[in-house]
């Protein structure tokens, strides 16, 4: 298999698909997703470990470590070391006043595999991508501590606003 192919479902995975799992339109999505998401609260990865095997491929399922936290309900996704930008590092998933929000720890230019730096983004839930800017996390716990400090109360609208003034600075 062709590397490039490989990265590119890797990315196809944690920018589409993964959070087109949690993303909520109409009632029935909403009792997947919930459903969905008690099992992972549960720790039964059996649906996420398959979803990522079918979409990526076994060495990425392997690599993959979900880690549910009741305090502060969230789900934390950490991958194989990104090959290159803007593939992800982590994943963490809240759930919050009836949706999931989707962060993710992307590569930047400036990181490598031993060394994280990357961008701290959001996948909202009408699937555009807002960046927060360059972070350098030491850890997956200090990428989810910094989302629930720092991100999870907001809503879409505030993302949108927030992600603006970001990007000006």
């Amino acid at each position: 298999m062709r590397e490039d192919n490989r990265n590119e479902r890797i990315y196809n995975f944690q920018a589409q698909q993964l959070p087109s799992l949690f993303r909520i339109e109409t009632e029935e999505q909403r009792k997947r997703v919930e459903s969905f998401f008690a099992d992972l609260q549960s720790s039964d990865f059996t649906g996420l470990r398959f979803f990522t095997r079918e979409l990526v491929d076994r060495d990425y399922e392997k690599a993959l470590k979900p880690t549910y936290f009741d305090e502060p309900n969230a789900l934390l996704l950490e991958f194989e070391s990104p090959s290159r930008v803007p593939l992800p590092y982590f994943a963490a998933i809240l759930p919050r006043d009836g949706e999931y929000l989707f962060f993710v720890f992307e590569r930047s230019i400036e990181g490598t595999s031993e060394q994280p730096d990357g961008m701290l983004c959001k996948w909202d839930n009408n699937g555009r991508h807002l960046n927060f800017g360059r972070r350098e996390y030491t850890d997956p716990q200090s990428f989810l501590h910094d989302v629930i400090e720092n991100f999870a109360d907001y809503s879409d609208y505030d993302f949108d606003y927030l992600s603006q003034l970001l990007v000006q600075e």
